[in-house]
């Protein structure tokens, strides 16, 4: 899938459809689409009706990678978190054992590591995951 087919919100961006995308551009060495493929699903999710939220219940299959499995499981239970909504089983993720600084992985800048961590959900800090919540899409 293109970042071009991601522009327009047509729904939802399940979380099993993400992971199926995430994965083939993973294997195919697009990392910087595997992220707008998050991203886009989180800004959708967002967006979404709390009666549009039946198909967050299902686990999706792998990514591939662990901390990207872990990534999709908390956008969908941090969202869920912010509407005041139990999250799915699925979402309970034991946090990366290093600290993944999305995007920003070879990021050799002064400070910038500490002002992600400044501006990244309380969810995702818990996972080890760093990244700003305003990356993450709409609210």
């Amino acid at each position: 899938m293109s970042v071009s087919e991601l522009r327009a919100p047509r729904g939802l961006l399940t979380p099993a459809r993400s992971a199926e995308l995430i994965r083939t551009e993973l294997e195919a060495g697009n990392t910087d689409v595997a992220i707008r493929v998050m991203t886009e699903m989180a800004g959708r999710l967002q967006l979404a009706a709390d009666d549009d939220l039946s198909e967050l219940r299902s686990a999706p299959s792998t990514t591939g990678r662990p901390e990207w499995d872990t990534f999709l499981a908390t956008v969908v239970l941090w969202d869920l978190r912010k509407r005041g909504l139990d999250a799915p089983s699925w979402t309970d993720r034991p946090p990366l054992v290093w600290e993944w600084f999305v995007g920003y992985e070879q990021s050799t800048e002064t400070g910038w590591r500490e002002v992600v961590r400044s501006e990244t959900p309380a969810e995702f800090l818990g996972c080890g995951i760093l990244i700003r919540e305003k990356s993450l899409g709409i609210r």
